[in-house]
């Protein structure tokens, strides 16, 4: 599903990647771990389509994506890839609710009552619904972490990437974020985490040390 075919990555001076070569299969949940600074968001960013390589290919269903302003890129990121950020990416200035509904703007069925209750649905499994119409600078950073994890659920994409999405949480709701990923692997989602949480190993399907 995910061919990266020896790929080159440079920021400055640094080079990331040389010749980097990763196949991921379809409904894989890989988890990719290695010390700060060894280019695994660099990596992860790679495969999302957001950041563009040097050299080498990159194939996402057999289509060959080598620049990410392209238009081929912008529709895979759009329908097929979910991202949830470290920095999570959210509108602090809005509610919790408005962040959420921007998971459906690219959907055909934008009826109210239907995203409302597909989102009060997940905010639930999250422990969040109280905080739907809360603004997102009124919350903690967890509470945050999990709206940007609700977001992702929401978009029902194909490919979940996720950048330490246990970061900022609690032990009691980082096996929430776990368990959810684990359920949308068993939906035969492909998923790619960047971690440094050992017990993310427990719930993949392959681990790839940087």
């Amino acid at each position: 599903m995910i061919k990266l075919e020896n790929i080159e990555k440079t920021y400055g001076n640094k080079k990331i990647f040389s010749d980097y070569c990763l196949n991921i299969e379809k409904g894989e949940f890989i988890a990719i771990f290695g010390v700060s600074g060894c280019g695994k968001s660099s990596l992860l960013n790679c495969i999302g389509l957001l950041d563009d390589i040097d050299k080498g290919n990159i194939f996402i269903d057999g289509v060959k994506i080598n620049k990410v302003n392209s238009k081929v890129a912008m529709l895979v990121r759009r329908h097929k890839i979910a991202y949830m950020f470290q920095t999570y990416a959210l509108v602090e200035e809005s509610s919790v609710f408005e962040n959420l509904k921007l998971a459906f703007e690219y959907k055909k069925n934008k009826k109210k009552d239907i995203i409302s209750e597909k989102i009060d649905y997940v905010l639930e499994k999250l422990d969040l619904l109280d905080k739907k119409f809360n603004y997102v600078y009124e919350l903690s950073g967890g509470e945050q972490q999990r709206v940007a994890f609700a977001r992702v659920l929401l978009q029902d994409p194909e490919i979940i990437l996720a950048d330490e999405p246990t970061g900022s949480l609690d032990r009691c709701n980082k096996l929430k974020i776990l368990e959810l990923l684990s359920e949308e692997h068993k939906k035969g989602k492909t998923i790619v985490v960047v971690s440094h949480d050992e017990e993310i190993k427990k719930y993949s399907s392959r681990v790839i040390e940087l």
